[in-house]
């Protein structure tokens, strides 16, 4: 790495960023910059800036502009199985593991741009050229620490984005996306049964955390050192649900509904379980959203989204009376999974016996064997059963 070059670089960063450059030094340096991503020893620049978070020179912005180095790079030589390819792929997988800094100091843009770097470089790579991605990416998750754990959450959203979503899948080939899918498809399972242990986890620290901070800010302690402590886990907990559930969101578009409700995992109370937590609420919308955003060929999950619904949203902190529309897009989230099952599930919804239970055996015989009475008592059944279900579409 040449001093001079590297000092020429940081001298162009600072001229962008300075409020006091002049218009022709801002354009040159911007040109030299955009000249710099060029060069083919770049990607030895980006790795020594990203690796040295201690100096202070490698600020938020001089980081930002080393990842963009790093994702020009992909772009040209990402997808090759020769040896330039194979070190940058390397790199992006030692930045996964090491490259950034603690999880709650991290900047977002940071962390965005190391996931869309990976995730580019699947797209190109996976699984020809890259055949150990996946296998390498959920084993970081589970032993990398949580700043890797949310990274590579992040990553399989995206990837499960530019495979599957209308909106962002034009710059994948219909081939390349199929491809993807189909080799990352070999470890559902076990991407699946590690997402929901390890949500399970984060679920139980988010509470305990935010249980000794109410415990705390009720004895007028908000000030204490455990107080402050229990905040900081509390948001770790929290970063990490949200990033679960963002990549849930995606995965749950293209995966069967028995993959999700299965002995082993059942995301469906993961995500009514977050719909009272203010923080993450609409993120757990948004999941339900994409559940419903199909039919429900799975008559037990229709039941138990038709009973459950309701009592989760009722949990559900209202907004500060002086911000009544604080939480108006969590409410239209809700409107819509309400308004998407029934509208894709109107024929089975219909016929409420293969959805609520049956009336119990001891109210099916009338009072002293009359049909009079049976009849009585199964019209009582019947209003009882359906009370959940009215419950139900009168959120909407």
């Amino acid at each position: 790495m040449d001093e001079a070059t590297y000092r020429g670089m940081l001298d162009a960063l600072k001229a962008q960023v300075s409020p006091t450059t002049p218009p022709d030094l801002r354009a040159q340096s911007f040109a030299d910059l955009e000249t710099f991503k060029q060069r083919e020893e770049v990607v030895e620049y980006a790795v020594f800036i990203l690796s040295r978070t201690d100096m202070p020179e490698h600020d938020d912005f001089t980081r930002h502009f080393a990842l963009q180095c790093l994702e020009a790079a992909a772009k040209t030589f990402g997808g090759e199985m020769s040896p330039r390819g194979e070190a940058l792929r390397n790199h992006a997988a030692t930045l996964l593991t090491c490259g950034t800094k603690p999880l709650e100091l991290e900047t977002f843009h940071i962390k965005e741009g190391v996931a869309r770097l990976i995730s580019s470089l699947a797209e190109a790579a996976f699984p020809d050229a890259w055949p150990s991605f996946m296998d390498g990416l959920l084993s970081a998750w589970q032993n990398s620490g949580e700043a890797s754990a949310e990274l590579c959450m992040m990553t399989l959203r995206n990837l499960a984005e530019d495979c599957t979503d209308s909106n962002f899948n034009a710059k994948l080939t219909a081939l390349r996306r199929n491809g993807i899918m189909k080799a990352a498809s070999v470890h559902n399972d076990v991407m699946l049964n590690l997402t929901f242990s390890y949500m399970g986890l984060n679920f139980q620290a988010y509470r305990q955390a935010n249980d000794e901070m109410a415990g705390a800010a009720a004895a007028g302690m908000t000030m204490s050192p455990q107080y402050q402590e229990a905040a900081v886990r509390a948001q770790r907990a929290g970063l990490l649900l949200r990033a679960g559930l963002s990549m849930l969101r995606r995965f749950v578009l293209w995966i069967r509904h028995d993959q999700l409700l299965t002995p082993e995992h059942d995301f469906v109370s993961v995500f009514l379980a977050l719909v009272p937590a203010r923080e993450l609420r609409e993120e757990a919308a948004l999941c339900l959203a994409a559940l419903v955003s199909r039919k429900v060929s799975d008559l037990t999950l229709l039941r138990r989204l038709i009973v459950e619904l309701p009592d989760a949203v009722a949990a559900s902190p209202r907004p500060p009376a002086d911000e009544p529309l604080q939480d108006l897009s969590f409410w239209r989230c809700i409107g819509s999974v309400v308004s998407d099952l029934v509208q894709f599930n109107a024929n089975p919804i219909s016929v409420m016996d293969e959805i609520l239970p049956p009336p119990p055996q001891s109210q099916q015989a009338g009072a002293g064997g009359h049909a009079g009475g049976a009849v009585g008592a199964v019209g009582a059944a019947a209003v009882g059963d359906t009370a959940a279900f009215e419950r139900y579409l009168a959120m909407s």
